[in-house]
């Protein structure tokens, strides 16, 4: 096993700012990352020829959220979320609801340069944030992240 030093995957993860995480490579297909707190290890097939970046993050999708070129490659259900109920404030009719439990998924994926939008939900409130990702491509393995919060 060895550790690509030059390359990392940068994981957005409930509750936390952007981080980059290093991983290791097992052979030409598959490397070890362990996002967050480093408690649990996650394989997940990632070709050495790839340029694109791999994303971690932990929530949704919406709908055309991501450009084509972006491929999913692993997804995992790491619990559910239960709302608590002294957090929470009254549904109006025309919001869209949250299904309760919301499960949350650990998501991993590979982005092309450009933008994206991604939700997750708050702690207390399950409140929806979303989060505008910006991914500009620097020079051959340099890749800047850039993101946008905005709660409803």
């Amino acid at each position: 096993m060895n550790i690509d030093t030059t390359r990392e995957a940068v994981s957005l993860l409930t509750n936390e700012l952007l981080t980059r995480v290093p991983f290791r490579r097992f052979d030409e297909t598959m490397i070890a990352v362990t996002p967050g707190n480093g408690h649990v290890e996650y394989y997940v097939p990632y070709s050495v020829q790839e340029e694109r970046p791999l994303f971690i993050f932990d929530g949704d999708i919406p709908e055309h959220g991501l450009a084509k070129a972006a491929k999913e490659i692993h997804v995992e259900c790491i619990g559910s979320i239960h709302q608590n109920d002294a957090h929470a404030r009254k549904r109006r009719d025309f919001e869209i609801p949250i299904p309760l439990p919301t499960m949350l998924h650990r998501r991993f994926f590979i982005i092309p340069q450009g933008r994206g939008v991604l939700m997750r939900y708050r702690k207390r409130s399950l409140a929806r944030q979303y989060i505008i990702v910006t991914a500009a491509h620097k020079c051959d393995t340099t890749w800047e992240f850039d993101t946008t919060t905005s709660t409803y």
